[in-house]
């Protein structure tokens, strides 16, 4: 195991606050060079007055890693930096009034030049072992000149009409406007780039932002993710790896013909070897992933099938015949490394998290971070220990006092076991906050966590429990498809018994308030139709109704894998597990709060749920946030929505504004609760514009709102 070098850091003195949180700056996409002595990485910070998450590349010499050099802005959605095989120049993704577009940075001339100016744009770079660049473009398809590209990219937004004749899925739906990603390369001494996977090759799948999207296999070939369709669906199932050569255009070539999905090819810098990562089943995002390995023989060699656990991340590194990857274990996601001449893994780090890792030039750095530690970049030792790169978050820090971590085990009725983190309040019989994540297919883990850190409702007064319910990933396959085909099952069962074992554990109180987004939106709505156990819950993004939610997300696919299929071949299981259907039962104080551009769970889902809680007289509370999509992205927004669910759980939890909803038993009563509404009530928000609450400023819960005078 690894041990972790002192920061020396002075003593902790004040409690995370939102405005603190927004201040936390996060390393990414650390890139190590070939001859192993620079450090390429982003940072990602929040810009309060342009309101936007402002991400920038820096340069690390690693002889003198407290010289940090910055080169430029980078693009959000652009992939990381890459390095050229002399490590003198640095390829990346440079945000321009056009668009993403490919930039080199020369280390020696410290000279910035962007390489394209293309209509399309460019993103997601790497260097052509035989020179020059590989990259990705949005196309519209069927549109087979850039004089086309640009005329339909400058063209009025369809006379302010998105039309479809495709399924969109995992899309970014209108956000796409159709449009497909091709690959192109672009010649050292050309302005030209060519078009390698024209329409109708097999277009480029979409990838997850810490996997690769191609890599080489030889100087002249690559081997590229590619979308495909299953032959009896009309909308995307699966994905494959295709090879194709550069020097001569010719149709992509099938590489992984197991039947298994295929995606994150990697490639190792001696061009002798790729990685990549396989897939069981339907080609489902949130699938199981296994690490395989090709050599120049031509050999596949599973790599993980033995562990049981998903991979997340990994780095080949031939020169030192090793991979080490990053897995998703028991709410860690641990650092594993393997010999590829040895048949098993030996684990590096099985506490915390790693975010991201590299390997180059000798050396491997990540980044890493723990519920009570903002994340940084590490570089891994020959001795095993993590050495520090960066120290970003510093001045933020030095100056907190932060909740340890607790890991707790229930046994559930099954006898599997759950596990669960308890965040201490730091008082006797302070109110328990129960956060529940999306997914399911997600678990919580010992990390720093940009939107969802407990530490923020523990540094306000309360205790915390993090629960993986079943459905939850890092506990093996079986536990994470425990909730398919069953949402309202076993998680709901899961989480009543980490509530019932939480009675017995020192220093919680009596009041107890449930809180979670997407999926675990959709549990906290189903338990409060279930069981009179809580005084209030918040919901963001949360799934009201299944049998809505299809037909309106972008992850159409998502919706059948766990439902087994359209409404019409399983109608019951839909209604069955429907919040809304069950809200007859729901008279807790409910919090909702959602993007409105978010294609994942549209934001009617949340309109639907509040409008039927206030038809019926239930305390609701519902903030909209315009232009946010799924996850909250933009920093005042992201500040609003902090301060909300705080003010939330302040006005529900406080002593006796929740008296009314003491435990009573499991099953809730269907009972109307009457509101006393007051006219000219004052909001309780910070009024940060952009944002805005439903039912103007009026208060419809003022009965349940706590005395001005009493503070926490």
């Amino acid at each position: 195991m690894l041990a972790l070098t002192s920061w020396g850091f002075i003593h902790h003195a004040y409690a995370l606050t939102p405005e603190q949180s927004i201040r936390i700056k996060q390393p990414l996409y650390p890139r190590v060079s070939p001859n192993g002595q620079w450090l390429a990485y982003a940072v990602d910070e929040a810009d309060l007055q342009k309101n936007r998450a402002q991400r920038s590349l820096w340069l690390l010499p690693l002889a003198a890693p407290h010289r940090q050099l910055y080169v430029a802005p980078l693009c959000k959605q652009g992939g990381p930096p890459t390095w050229d095989k002399e490590s003198r120049q640095l390829a990346f993704c440079l945000p321009t009034d056009r668009g993403p577009q490919l930039a080199v940075y020369s280390l020696g001339e410290q000279e910035l030049t962007q390489k394209t100016h293309l209509p399309t744009g460019a993103s997601h770079p790497q260097w052509a072992p035989q020179g020059g660049w590989v990259f990705l473009s949005r196309v519209y398809p069927q549109c087979y000149s850039l004089q086309c590209q640009k005329e339909r990219t400058l063209a009025p937004q369809n006379l302010g009409a998105y039309a479809f004749e495709e399924l969109y899925d995992l899309g970014y739906g209108t956000k796409n406007q159709g449009k497909v990603s091709h690959l192109y390369y672009l010649p050292a001494n050309s302005s030209k780039p060519i078009d390698l996977t024209p329409f109708p090759y097999p277009e480029v799948a979409s990838a997850k932002a810490q996997h690769a999207h191609f890599g080489f296999i030889t100087d002249n070939t690559l081997v590229y993710t590619a979308s495909l369709k299953k032959p009896d669906s009309n909308y995307r199932r699966g994905t494959a790896l295709y090879t194709l050569k550069l020097n001569h255009p010719a149709p992509p070539v099938a590489f992984e013909a197991s039947g298994k999905n295929a995606l994150a090819p990697q490639g190792d810098i001696t061009q002798k070897a790729l990685a990549y990562l396989t897939q069981e089943g339907t080609g489902f995002s949130s699938e199981h992933t296994f690490l395989q390995y090709f050599d120049h023989s031509g050999k596949v060699q599973p790599l993980t099938e033995d562990l049981d656990l998903p991979v997340v991340d990994y780095a080949l590194s031939l020169a030192q015949d090793q991979i080490h990857f990053v897995v998703e274990k028991r709410g860690h996601r641990a650092l594993y490394q393997r010999k590829l001449s040895q048949k098993k893994a030996s684990a590096l780090i099985e506490e915390g998290s790693v975010e991201a890792l590299h390997s180059a030039g000798g050396q491997t750095v990540i980044v890493y971070s723990r519920g009570s530690q903002t994340p940084e970049i590490y570089r891994l030792s020959k001795r095993r220990k993590l050495q520090p790169l960066t120290m970003l978050n510093q001045e933020v820090t030095e100056q907190l006092k932060l909740a340890t971590w607790q890991e707790k085990w229930v046994e559930a009725e099954d006898g599997q076991k759950i596990q669960n983190y308890l965040l201490k309040a730091g008082k006797e019989d302070a109110p328990t906050i129960f956060m529940l994540h999306g997914g399911p297919e997600a678990s919580w883990k010992d990390r720093w966590h940009p939107r969802w850190n407990p530490q923020l409702f523990s540094a306000a007064g309360y205790n915390v429990v993090l629960t993986n319910v079943r459905g939850s990933t890092g506990f093996g396959k079986a536990f994470a498809s425990g909730a398919r085909k069953d949402w309202g099952g076993p998680p709901y069962q899961d989480l009543m018994r980490v509530v019932e074992a939480s009675k017995t554990w020192s220093g919680l109180g009596a009041q107890r308030c449930l809180v979670g987004a997407s999926f675990g939106g959709f549990l906290v709505q189903w338990a409060l139709s279930q069981s009179e156990q809580f005084a209030c819950g918040i919901s963001h993004a949360g799934i009201s109704d299944p049998e809505g939610l299809w037909g309106q997300t972008d992850a159409l696919q998502y919706a059948e894998h766990h439902f087994g299929g359209p409404p019409w071949k399983n109608p019951g299981l839909y209604q069955r597990f429907s919040p809304l259907k069950q809200s007859q039962k729901l008279t807790t104080p409910l919090l909702l709060t959602h993007g409105t551009e978010d294609l994942r769970v549209p934001v009617s889902q949340s309109r639907r749920m509040f409008t039927t809680l206030r038809r019926r007289g239930v305390p609701a509370r519902l903030v909209l946030f315009p232009g946010e999509g799924h996850q909250l992205k933009r920093p005042l927004q992201r500040l609003r929505f902090q301060r909300e669910m705080l003010s939330w759980l302040n006005r529900h939890l406080s002593p006796g504004a929740s008296a009314r909803f003491a435990p009573k038993g499991k099953q809730r009563q269907n009972t109307q609760l009457k509101v006393l509404q007051r006219k000219g009530q004052p909001n309780d928000g910070d009024g940060i514009a952009g944002s805005q609450a439903n039912m103007g400023d009026e208060d419809p819960n003022a009965r349940h709102q706590k005395p001005k005078d009493v503070q926490r």
